[in-house]
């Protein structure tokens, strides 16, 4: 008498955490100096990031951080956002000012990271 033993395999692609990115803008008054360290941070600033997704294809997201500065609640002086299921870097980060209209642009950079802008 024969027995038949069959195997089953199960994969696993569910990602359990997300990934993110954090960005903290400092203002062009930022001095990092031996004897004095003043950190201003920025406020208005757009960021924009391109990732390539799990399928293959490119994703552009963007990201506003508002105005404010007083006559209510005050914004966060980051900006947080989601960035999906990728397994590579961030591509493409543009970091773009209001207040001065200049822009930067950075590549590659790590998911899950916290980066200072100035």
């Amino acid at each position: 008498k024969s027995s038949v033993v069959t195997r089953s395999c199960f994969f696993n692609n569910v990602k359990d955490d997300t990934l993110f990115i954090k960005i903290l803008p400092l203002s062009q008054t930022s001095t990092y100096e031996a004897g004095s360290r003043k950190i201003s941070n920025a406020f208005g600033i757009t960021i924009q990031w391109r990732i390539t997704k799990l399928d293959g294809y490119k994703k552009i997201s963007l990201l506003n951080q508002k105005s404010q500065w007083n006559y209510g609640t005050l914004q966060l002086p980051f900006t947080s956002g989601g960035l999906g299921r990728t397994n590579n870097y961030v591509e493409d980060l543009t970091v773009g000012y209001e207040t001065t209209g200049q822009k930067m642009s950075w590549s590659p950079v790590i998911p899950d990271s916290k980066l200072l802008v100035y």
